[in-house]
């Protein structure tokens, strides 16, 4: 597929259609809360409404989307209401990766701190796990000396 289709399937997936999410799909959330790490599809499924519970509409925001072959780089920003009084407003970085016409890796890079403090949700305020790593390629390594 192309760049410009890869972007068009992100903005399909941030208007809710889902088909094209392989089975597969590796998904990566950043920190170290007890929901960050590496999971698999049915995992994220699970997770995701458990975490968020708003009240009224929730408002998302598509910046900037940056296109390099398989890869799919989209600033993201998202508004709502909790049900526990508080309001959500967060902003991401998300990383899709693409192979044949489906998302098959996806990292999300968020303001995990916000979510400590305005969610009450266990897999966020729980015992921190230990932190994983997001890369799954080195371009290259620096070791600078003390």
């Amino acid at each position: 597929m192309t760049e410009a289709e890869n972007k068009a399937l992100v903005l399909r997936y941030f208007s809710g259609e889902r088909e094209f999410v392989d089975e597969d799909c590796r998904f990566f959330l950043s920190g170290d809360m007890p929901c960050s790490g590496w999971m698999t599809k049915r995992e994220k499924d699970v997770l995701s409404p458990s975490i968020l519970e708003t009240v009224g509409p929730w408002t998302t925001t598509i910046g900037d989307m940056v296109a390099e072959g398989d890869r799919v780089w989209v600033e993201w920003e998202s508004n709502a209401n909790l049900t526990n009084g508080k309001r959500y407003n967060n902003c991401y970085v998300y990383m899709f990766k693409f192979r044949d016409g489906k998302i098959v890796e996806f990292k999300i890079f968020i303001d995990s701190l916000h979510m400590y403090r305005v969610l009450d949700a266990p897999e966020v305020r729980g015992e921190p796990g230990d932190r994983q790593s997001p890369l799954t390629n080195v371009t290259e390594r620096f070791v600078f000396p003390n």
